[in-house]
């Protein structure tokens, strides 16, 4: 199980960190696009569901450097979107990060997600 869980871990953080460098780009100055939004809220989710799995992530490891990425992706993320809510979400992530308090990181993960999918609900219209 932890073999089958490993590579899922690395796949999801190597995935929301993809999709959000090009996204997150300090030069990018507008808001994300609504299927954007909900993307980033996807992947945010089957990240968060491979680190609940409880497979050890080591300091240095490829997995925690794949979770590094993705902190900062957010935060480049959270100053686009100028929302505290966000930033202040994306903060106890980083904190969590250096801590390697897995609880504090998915809990931090889901309010992210929460975050964008609220986004998602305020700003585009239902399909």
């Amino acid at each position: 199980m932890t073999m089958r869980v490993l590579p899922r871990l690395v796949i999801a953080g190597l995935m929301v960190g993809s999709l959000l460098l090009p996204l997150a780009s300090p030069a990018r100055a507008e808001k994300f696009a609504c299927d954007d939004l909900v993307e980033m809220a996807n992947s945010l989710d089957e990240l968060s569901n491979a680190m609940e799995s409880g497979v050890e992530i080591k300091q240095d490891s490829p997995e925690d450097q794949a979770l590094r990425s993705v902190v900062d992706a957010l935060s480049d993320a959270a100053k686009i979107e100028g929302n505290q809510a966000l930033y202040d979400a994306v903060e106890e992530m980083d904190q969590a990060w250096h801590a390697m308090d897995r609880s504090g990181f998915v809990a931090a993960v889901d309010r992210v997600t929460a975050i964008f999918d609220g986004l998602r609900a305020n700003e585009c219209p239902a399909k």
